[in-house]
C-alpha cells in the first residue's frame, strides 16, 4: 500500500514538473521603449512587420537602443531574438543587462527581401528590476545598388524570447 501511494505521488510530481513552461515573448513594439541615452539614434515602429527598425536613409551604420524593465520572478532563461533578415545588409543585435553587454549576434546573409530568423544569445539570469536593452544597427553588404551608394538593412527585430531552461 505504501509503495502504491509513493508511486502515485511520484507520478503526480513528474507530471506537474515535466510540463515545460511556455517562453516569455517580449514584443519589440509593445514591451520596449526608446532609450534616453544620447549615444544612440532614434528608431521607428514598423507596424506592418511588427518590428522596431532604423531609418537607414538617415542613419547608416549606427545603433539604436530599446529598453525593457524586467518584472518577472528571478530565474535563468535562454535568451534569443526574433529578427527580420534582409538581402541588403546583415544587422547586428547586442543584448545588455543593466548596461553590461552580455552577447552580440548578427543576421545571416539571405537572398530574400525579408526573412524571419531566431538568433540565440545564450543564458541570462534575471531578477525583478533588471534593465534589458537591445542595441540594433543599419548595415550594408554592398550588394544592392541604390543610386550612388548601396542599400542598407534596417535592423528590424520583432521580439526578445526568454525560454525557461
Amino acid at each position: 500500500m505504501k509503495k502504491n501511494i509513493l508511486l502515485i505521488f511520484l507520478f503526480i510530481y513528474q507530471i506537474s514538473f515535466s510540463q515545460q513552461l511556455p517562453p516569455l515573448v517580449l514584443s519589440a513594439l509593445e514591451d520596449f521603449s526608446p532609450s534616453t541615452d544620447r549615444g544612440y539614434i532614434p528608431y521607428y515602429k514598423d507596424v506592418k512587420r511588427n518590428a522596431l527598425a532604423i531609418n537607414a536613409a538617415t542613419y547608416k551604420n549606427q545603433f539604436s537602443l530599446a529598453e525593457y524593465t524586467y518584472e518577472g520572478t528571478a530565474d535563468v532563461y535562454l535568451a534569443s531574438i526574433q529578427t527580420i533578415a534582409e538581402d541588403d545588409g546583415e544587422s547586428t543585435y547586442k543584448l545588455y543587462k543593466n548596461g553590461k553587454l552580455l552577447a552580440t549576434v548578427q543576421n545571416p546573409t539571405t537572398d530574400k527581401k525579408f526573412e524571419t530568423k531566431e538568433l540565440v544569445y545564450g543564458k541570462i539570469k534575471l531578477k525583478p528590476g533588471d534593465n534589458i536593452s537591445i542595441a540594433f544597427d543599419s548595415h550594408t553588404n554592398g550588394k544592392i545598388p541604390e543610386g550612388d551608394i548601396t542599400a542598407y538593412s534596417r535592423g528590424r527585430w520583432v521580439a526578445l524570447i526568454l525560454s525557461y531552461k
